[in-house]
């Protein structure tokens, strides 16, 4: 394979080894790729792909804690979020108060993300309860339908990501972040 033999004569350049993990991960060779990834991250240890791509891997072995954290690095360079246009940075919800607060919570990535976080919702719409905030969920528009019954019973407001214009909203946060809130 080429990413092998870039890896096997480029053993300090960081691209190579990332490429070489990804190949490793593709065929299940989970701690090989660990291992390339580990090595290309002291090359360079704030590559944000590098960091991604360790996450990825803790996720998919169980590592639900490490994993989580360094998933925030999709913000920062994952090719999965280059072309998404974010919202304003300075309105990201960081844990600051809600109270009387409206909170937009969008998704992101693929169909397969929303199952995996949107369970997190019923908690956030509780901590809005008590400080009478307001939640607007924005999903997928060919997943509004199912979302709309399955979150029937909880206060928040659901938009198609394919709405002209936002509501009005005071934070915004991925929903793939919220484990971190």
């Amino acid at each position: 394979m080429a990413a092998e033999r870039a890896s096997a004569l480029g053993s300090n350049f960081a691209p190579a080894l990332l490429a070489h993990s990804n190949m490793l991960r593709e065929c299940q060779r989970w701690d090989e790729a660990v291992e390339r990834l580990l090595r290309a991250a002291s090359i360079l240890p704030d590559d944000p792909k590098i960091r991604w791509s360790i996450a990825m891997l803790q996720l998919l072995r169980g590592d639900y804690q490490n994993g989580l954290v360094n998933h925030e690095a999709r913000w920062n360079g994952s090719s999965e979020m280059e072309k998404i246009e974010g919202l304003p940075p300075e309105r990201r919800w960081n844990g600051e108060s809600l109270t009387g607060r409206t909170l937009l919570i969008w998704g992101e990535q693929g169909f397969g993300d929303v199952p995996q976080f949107v369970r997190f919702l019923p908690h956030i719409v509780e901590r809005l309860r008590r400080v009478r905030g307001t939640l607007v969920y924005c999903c997928p528009s060919k997943l509004a339908g199912l979302l709309s019954r399955s979150l029937a019973g909880l206060e928040l407001r659901i938009v198609k990501d394919e709405a002209p214009q936002l509501l009005r909203f005071d934070f915004h946060i991925p929903l793939a972040s919220l484990r971190s809130a």
